[in-house]
């Protein structure tokens, strides 16, 4: 847990852009699963608002 948190600490911008994502790909996940009627390109701006929220 140590070395994680050193290595967390060393590298903060990848961190967090690591968990943004992570934020992302989830959003993008739970909103292509059913019939959405939304595009692609409206769904990958939903997920990145849901994100950065």
């Amino acid at each position: 847990m140590e070395a994680f948190q050193s290595w967390v600490s060393e590298h903060k911008l990848t961190s967090i852009g690591a968990v943004w994502a992570s934020a992302i790909g989830a959003s993008l996940a739970y909103n292509s699963r059913g019939n959405s009627p939304l595009k692609p390109s409206l769904r990958l701006i939903h997920a990145r608002m849901h994100s950065q929220a």
